[in-house]
Order: structure tokens, then sequence, then C-alpha cells
């Protein structure tokens, strides 16, 4: 039996349905990365809004969070890039 990946990788050709899951995929994996440095508190101060292109943006209450993610851009987009691919993602867009 087939999984739903292997199916939608199938027909990626026919559909941008895949391109679409992939994206939310990265989105929910710097949403958890974001968490895991600074815990569910974060949440409250900054928001993975979407990918789009090359580019993740993100929406901060502060202009010192933005900071801190941005302090770490490097290591995240190291990790983003191991998971899904070189250059899936190759900048942040910060949203104050």
């Amino acid at each position: 039996m087939d999984t739903i990946g292997n199916i939608l990788s199938s027909r990626q050709g026919k559909t941008g349905i895949m391109k679409s899951i992939a994206s939310s995929m990265v989105v929910e994996f710097v949403t958890q990365w974001i968490q895991s440095q600074w815990g569910a508190a974060a949440n409250d101060q900054a928001r993975v809004i979407s990918l789009k292109g090359k580019t993740i943006t993100i929406a901060c209450l502060s202009a010192a969070m933005a900071n801190e993610i941005k302090f770490h851009e490097r290591s995240l987009l190291n990790a983003i890039n191991r998971k899904f691919g070189e250059n899936t993602v190759i900048k942040f867009k910060f949203l104050l």
C-alpha cells in the first residue's frame, strides 16, 4: 500500500498540493525550533507566518524577539536545509 506522501509525490507535476504541504512542514519545523529555543512562551512573541519562495516570514511582537531569532539565524537555516534539502530557505523576513 502506498503512503500518502508517495501518492502526492507521484502527482507532484499535476498539482501544487505537494509544494503547499512542503511549505507547511517547513513552517511547522521553524515554529517548533523557536519553541525549543525559547519555550512555549515564544508563541506569544513570535509567529511563523509563511514560506514563500525561499523566504520565511516571521511576525514578532518585539524587536528583541526578532533580534534573538536573527542572532540564531545561521543555525536555524542549517537545520532547515539539513532536514528539507539545500537552499529550501535562504533568508528570513521579520514583521514587527
